[in-house]
C-alpha cells in the first residue's frame, strides 16, 4: 500500500497535537504553531494534486449539441473567498454544459480552492497567476483605481486557446463569459449567454454608479444606444458581466487580451475592440429590458477582534476552514 509522504507527516503531526493537548505538554503558542503547520501541509498536499486540466468533479456529462459556456472567474485569498465561491457554485450547479475556469491571484494553487472545487459537482479547470506588484491595489486606493483580475482573465483566455482542441467538438459553438465570484446571477442569464452568435450584450444591475448600465435596444434586439453615466466615448460602455463572446472569435483573434494599462473604465472596451465592432452586439435579455446579473460586492468583514486574539497568541482555530 502506497502512502503519500505529505499525508503521513500530517498524521504524525495530528497525533503529536492530540497527545500534547491530552497531556498539557505544550504552551498555547506552541499548539497554535503546530496547528498552523498542519494546515499548511494540508494545503500543499491539495495543491500538488491539482493540475490545469478540465476536471469532472463527479458532475453530469456534457449534453451533446448544446454549446458549452466557459465561465472565467478570478478569485483571491480573503476571508469571504470560500463563501463567495460557495454561493456562486450553487447557482452554477443548475446550468447544463458549463465549464468553470477558476483562476487564483496567487503564486500557487491554494488548498482551500483545490478542495472546494473537488467537491463542488461542476466541470472545472483550476489555474493560478499572481498579479504583478505594480498592478496590485493597496488598501487605501479606491476600487476603481486599479482593475483586479486582469491577469487572471487573460490566463483563462490563453488556457482556452491552448486546449480547445481537446474539448468535445473542439470548442466549436462554445461561448466565453467572465463572471466575478461575488456577482449575483439569475440562471436565465445562461440561456442568453448560450444563444450568442458573435457578441451578446445585456444590462447589468447596480453598475457604473447607476441602477443599471448597458445597452438600449429596439424591439428587434438591435443596440441603438448605451445607458451610462460617464466615459461616454467608450465604444462598449459595459461591465465584464454584461457580455459574452463566441469562443470562435477569441480563437480567431489569438493575440487579443485585456490590457492592464487601459484608461480607467476602458478595460472592457479596449478588449472587445480588438475583436468586434459595436454593430456586432446582439441585444439579449428581452431586448435589453431585463436585468439578469447584478454587480454586487461582498462587504469587507470586520477583523479587529480576530486581530486582537492573534496579538494575544489565541487566534481562532486555523484548522477550521472558513
Amino acid at each position: 500500500m502506497r502512502i503519500h509522504v505529505g499525508t503521513f507527516v500530517i498524521c504524525v503531526l495530528c497525533l503529536l497535537l492530540f497527545n500534547a493537548l491530552a497531556l498539557n505538554l505544550l504552551s498555547p503558542e506552541s499548539i497554535n504553531r503546530l496547528k498552523q503547520e498542519i494546515l499548511t501541509l494540508k494545503q500543499k498536499c491539495s495543491t500538488n494534486e491539482s493540475t490545469s486540466s478540465l476536471h469532472d468533479s463527479h458532475s453530469p456529462s456534457l449534453v451533446p449539441h448544446i454549446p458549452v459556456i466557459h465561465m472565467i472567474t478570478p478569485t483571491y485569498s480573503c476571508w469571504t473567498q470560500k463563501a463567495d465561491l460557495t454561493r456562486l457554485s450553487q447557482t452554477l450547479m443548475h446550468i447544463k454544459n458549463l465549464h468553470w475556469i477558476v483562476v487564483e491571484d496567487s503564486d500557487n494553487k491554494t488548498g482551500l480552492v483545490a478542495r472546494f472545487l473537488k467537491k463542488c459537482n461542476l466541470k472545472y479547470t483550476h489555474l493560478n497567476v499572481r498579479t504583478k506588484k505594480e498592478l496590485q491595489r493597496n488598501s487605501k486606493e479606491p476600487v476603481w483605481r486599479k482593475s483586479r483580475g486582469v491577469e487572471q482573465r487573460n490566463l483563462g483566455l490563453n488556457w482556452l486557446r491552448r486546449n480547445h482542441m481537446t474539448m468535445p467538438g473542439k470548442g466549436k459553438g462554445d461561448v466565453v463569459y467572465f463572471g466575478d465570484d461575488d456577482n449575483t446571477y439569475d440562471i436565465e442569464l445562461f440561456d442568453e449567454i448560450r444563444a450568442t452568435r458573435k457578441l451578446s450584450v445585456w444590462p447589468v444591475g447596480i453598475c457604473g454608479g447607476l441602477r443599471w448600465e448597458g445597452p438600449v435596444c429596439d424591439d428587434k434586439g438591435t443596440v441603438v444606444d448605451w445607458h451610462r453615466s460617464w466615459a461616454k466615448l467608450r465604444p462598449f460602455p459595459i461591465d465584464f458581466a454584461g457580455f459574452a463572446i463566441k469562443l470562435d472569435v477569441v480563437l480567431q483573434f489569438s493575440t487579443a487580451e485585456i490590457n492592464p494599462d487601459s484608461r480607467i473604465g476602458w478595460l472592457e472596451s479596449d478588449f472587445l475592440s480588438q475583436m468586434v465592432q459595436p454593430s456586432d452586439a446582439e441585444g439579449r435579455a428581452s431586448n435589453c429590458k431585463k436585468v439578469l446579473v447584478w454587480h454586487t460586492r461582498t462587504e469587507k468583514p470586520k477583523t479587529k477582534d480576530e486581530e486582537r486574539l492573534i496579538a494575544q497568541g489565541q487566534p481562532s482555530d486555523p484548522l477550521i476552514e472558513t
